[in-house]
């Protein structure tokens, strides 16, 4: 099946940039690219896995009967792992908000942080 040889190329490419790139920003090489490249590339990775796992599950039990049942149950699940892999990634989730009630220009302080910053607010030195 060309589909499978297709995913299964793009995604061992991919794992293997990933992997490179995760390497270098570890290690302190500066490469600008290691950084984008982590960024950018997470979701064709996660379709090349999704394609690649789908169509190794399909192949490998497949019969002549129900060929389009088989096509659906693996295929509706998959394709709702990816979906909810790409509302993850564009969903802008605010954290500070969901946890404190607050945006995220503010952060919650402790009572004893209060008197510093209003101490440097002021310009007084201690």
């Amino acid at each position: 099946m060309l589909l499978n040889r297709v995913s299964a190329f793009l995604f061992y490419i991919l794992v293997l940039t990933f992997f490179v790139a995760y390497i270098l920003l570890q290690n302190g090489v500066e490469a600008p690219w290691a950084a984008w490249w982590l960024q950018v590339a997470d979701l064709p990775l996660a379709l090349s896995a999704v394609v690649f796992g789908g169509t190794s599950l399909y192949n490998s039990i497949r019969g002549e009967r129900y060929r389009w049942l088989l096509k659906i149950l693996i295929g509706l699940p998959l394709t709702a792992l990816f979906l909810f892999l790409l509302v993850l990634n564009f969903w802008s989730l605010d954290i500070q908000k969901l946890l404190w009630g607050t945006g995220t220009t503010q952060q919650p302080q402790a009572e004893g942080d209060q008197g510093a910053s209003e101490a440097t607010a002021t310009g007084a030195q201690i």
